[in-house]
């Protein structure tokens, strides 16, 4: 059996690994993908991972199709269930969530994930995206590759090929696939546009969806010389390094480029962030109410889950805090080593370890190790009351922590977010910020190791 011309050169884009896995949802694409992949290279070490979503009432056979063809390649097969549950962004959304997962969870630094996505598919997004007012950046549409926070390497190579090249692949291979029965329901925006307007577009002009798939090459060049050029801004002084070497925006650099340039700025550093892109019109509330706000205001714009606010010059960029303000104390009694308690505030899970060994820790790395007394002692762990001081050296009087914060460049509404941390009734550290003289940890001799959820 030969592969054809138009998939063979597809597939010698295909980045070296020493592992490939093949996304298998036993569709046209993803059959073909495996077929002509295993074909092509016999030797090299291939699997393929199917997730069941459990949406369709046949998934169980669509499960048993894929475990089927790998079993006739000799191709292991993982089946991965997952539960799927509707978010704010819809049933297709959290579905693709819960995929990735799957992949995050089983891949592996330096493996290539091979995924079936075709022309018509970079047709559809660019269309979805273009009624949806995207830029340049959604016009991009589906990227040809792409990294996984665990190390794997996504790529899609057959992008530039139309479904029908896939079609009269597997025919003549001789392939079976599966046709998820939602397809067809055109209430679905991707649906609607696959099912009534591409056909009609391919009607009028028969190189509509090729056309459409280049929209999307030239959009990510572009893009990909807006990101250059924003990088440049980055490093030549338009951002500030404060506290805990968070990066924000330097309000008086970024105000001396036009207002074209200041969005494109702004929405690039907030892509650093893993959040979804605001709108317009909270972009230009951006304007009007943080970036012209008086230096003393503490203005917030927020937008799904997001926040940008301003301090000291500075735009940050962080997550809307979860929970309330109150007040907090908890108190647990240690009284032999190898006690751990989990202790949950304020939205934080600190987990607290007494023991002994060797003191290994860094300022920021989410982990403090205190000296603590051998015979036990009794530990709280309180939120901001006012008034209370830290002395950080042994030589030296006790600071407010209003006055600490202060010199750290910590913003004003994070500052509640440290829990105080008391052995014996005496304030031993604020955070993972600040550690108290007499309360620093020497190797074998008994510390109390405290993890915080995260980094402040």
């Amino acid at each position: 059996m030969k592969v054809s011309p138009v998939i063979l050169q597809a597939l010698k884009r295909v980045p070296e690994s020493k592992r490939y896995v093949v996304a298998l949802s036993g569709g046209l694409d993803s059959i073909v993908l495996l077929h002509t992949f295993r074909l092509l290279n016999p030797s090299l070490a291939l699997s393929a991972i199917h997730v069941h979503h459990g949406l369709s009432k046949n998934a169980d056979d669509w499960a048993r199709h894929c475990q089927q063809v790998c079993q006739e390649l000799s191709i292991p097969c993982y089946v991965e269930r997952v539960s799927v549950t509707a978010s704010g962004e819809g049933l297709e959304a959290a579905a693709r969530k819960a995929r990735y997962e799957v992949f995050e969870r089983l891949l592996n630094d330096g493996d290539v994930l091979l995924q079936g996505h075709h022309q018509n598919d970079q047709a559809e997004t660019v269309l979805i995206r273009a009624l949806r007012g995207s830029g340049v950046k959604g016009l991009s549409a589906i990227p040809p590759s792409r990294l996984m926070s665990c190390g794997t390497v996504i790529y899609r190579p057959l992008l530039e090929v139309s479904r029908r090249a896939l079609e009269l692949e597997a025919e003549g291979l001789g392939l079976k696939w599966v046709e998820d029965e939602s397809n067809s329901d055109s209430v679905f925006d991707r649906n609607f546009l696959r099912n009534e307007i591409l056909p009609l577009l391919e009607q009028r002009w028969p190189n509509s969806t090729e056309a459409l798939a280049q929209v999307a090459c030239k959009a990510s060049e572009t893009q990909s010389f807006i990101d250059d050029w924003c990088v440049k801004q980055f490093d030549s002084g338009l951002l500030l390094e404060r506290a805990q070497g968070e990066k924000v925006i330097d309000i008086s650099v970024l105000s001396s480029y036009r207002e074209r340039d200041q969005k494109i700025l702004l929405r690039a550093w907030i892509d650093n962030f893993d959040c979804p892109q605001p709108s317009e019109r909270i972009l230009g509330r951006v304007f009007t109410e943080l970036i012209s706000a008086k230096p003393d205001a503490n203005p917030i714009v927020q937008w799904s889950g997001f926040e940008l606010r301003r301090y000291l010059g500075g735009i940050y960029c962080q997550r809307k805090p979860v929970g309330g303000s109150e007040s907090y104390s908890e108190t647990r009694q240690f009284k032999r080593r190898g006690q751990v308690y989990n202790v949950e505030i304020a939205a934080q899970n600190i987990s607290c370890a007494y023991e002994s060994g060797d003191v290994s820790m860094q300022a920021d790395s989410g982990r403090i190790q205190l000296a603590v007394p051998g015979a036990g002692f009794e530990l709280q762990i309180k939120s901001r009351a006012g008034g209370e001081s830290l002395r950080t050296r042994p030589d030296g009087p006790g600071r407010s922590l209003k006055s600490l914060f202060q010199e750290a460049g910590i913003p004003p509404w994070r500052r509640d977010t440290y829990p105080l941390i008391y052995i014996d009734g005496v304030l031993a550290a604020i955070g993972n910020l600040w550690i108290g003289a007499g309360f620093h940890a020497e190797s074998g001799l008994p510390v109390l190791s405290v993890y915080f959820n995260n980094k402040y």
